[in-house]
């Protein structure tokens, strides 16, 4: 399977490293992860939530989001079926005559133990498969079927066969756990799952894979994460002036060209603007002005105003949640 590119491109030529704003740090280190990625068979990234259509399996769940990653499909049994179809170099011929008889290929994966086309595809690109298409039905079901589970080698050999590229070394991969508390939870055989999942990939794939886990709350809110944290030694917690830095710099970023004009509109506005609450606790500041223009049209005191109603009307506690503090820009932005 190919890996991904070291540098992605966007449509105008931009690379996204040249857009986010690094330290000298960072930088230095992303230049020597692409070094590493020339000199170990490319970088790659996978990502999804667990336990998504998985059952309970974590190691299904897990291949469940490598898969996609490497354009396969989500389904344990169909993306297997595609891995041994390109192993045996019958990829391209089964999809061909599948796509000759008017048909999608992807829709016929979601019938592999029915489709004819399938069937009929395989025969055509190996003629000592089976002797009809039939019994290629029985033989395709009988080899990928759908498990309620697997084990830790069999996970870890079909990562491999997805990761690995044709000259045979597994890429720099991040594999990253988005929820993995709302995946636990209060269940101690989730967690001991995750552990095991953490401990097999650390073990037996060479070092190249880095599993993150991500949560809306920190790991110490979640007693059964704590049991864990010792195969996630580096952790990073997102402060309030993160998320202010996330909106600044990235959904209320001005064009350099512009932000003249905005400085200019809001220095003509300026008493009206400063009058806002200003007999209160959230009214205006001095340091208000160096944030103005970079935080336009959302101003700094109805900023600190949404943080106090999002406390205030939130007994839950999920107003801390990095989403729940971005979600009201844009909102307001679009009215």
């Amino acid at each position: 399977m190919p890996a991904f590119p070291v540098i992605v491109r966007l449509l105008d030529g931009a690379t996204v490293r040249g857009l986010a704003s690094l330290s000298t740090d960072v930088s230095d280190l992303l230049a020597e992860l692409s070094t590493r990625g020339k000199q170990f068979g490319g970088l790659h990234a996978a990502s999804g939530k667990l336990g998504a259509g998985a059952g309970d399996s974590i190691r299904l769940a897990a291949l469940s989001i490598i898969f996609p990653s490497a354009g396969l499909p989500k389904e344990c049994a169909q993306a297997r079926f595609v891995i041994w179809l390109r192993q045996n170099g019958c990829y391209e011929t089964v999809r061909s005559h599948v796509e000759a008889a008017g048909k999608q290929f992807d829709q016929e994966l979601r019938h592999l133990y029915v489709s004819p086309h399938l069937a009929k595809g395989l025969l055509a690109a190996d003629p000592d498969f089976a002797s009809s298409a039939k019994e290629v039905h029985s033989l395709v079901k009988g080899q990928f079927h759908t498990p309620d589970d697997i084990t830790d080698d069999e996970m870890l050999a079909v990562i491999r066969d997805v990761l690995v590229g044709s000259d045979g070394k597994l890429p720099c991969t991040l594999l990253a756990f988005d929820e993995i508390q709302q995946y636990i939870a209060s269940e101690p055989d989730r967690s001991r799952q995750v552990y095991e999942l953490a401990e097999a990939i650390a073990k037996h794939l060479d070092g190249r894979v880095l599993l993150v886990g991500t949560g809306q709350s920190a790991l110490h809110d979640t007693p059964l994460l704590q049991k864990i944290a010792g195969r996630f030694p580096v952790r990073f917690h997102l402060s309030d002036t993160d998320v202010e830095t996330v909106t600044r710099e990235m959904i209320l970023l001005k064009k350099p060209d512009r932000l003249h004009t905005v400085k200019q509109t809001l220095d003509e506005c300026g008493g009206e603007v400063s009058r806002h609450l200003r007999e209160t606790d959230i009214g205006p500041r001095t340091e208000d002005r160096e944030i103005l223009a970079a935080d336009y049209p959302l101003l700094p005191v109805r900023r600190r105003f949404w943080e106090h109603v999002l406390r205030a009307v939130d007994p839950g506690g999920t107003a801390a949640q990095l989403r729940n503090q971005v979600w009201p820009v844009p909102e307001k932005l679009r009215h």
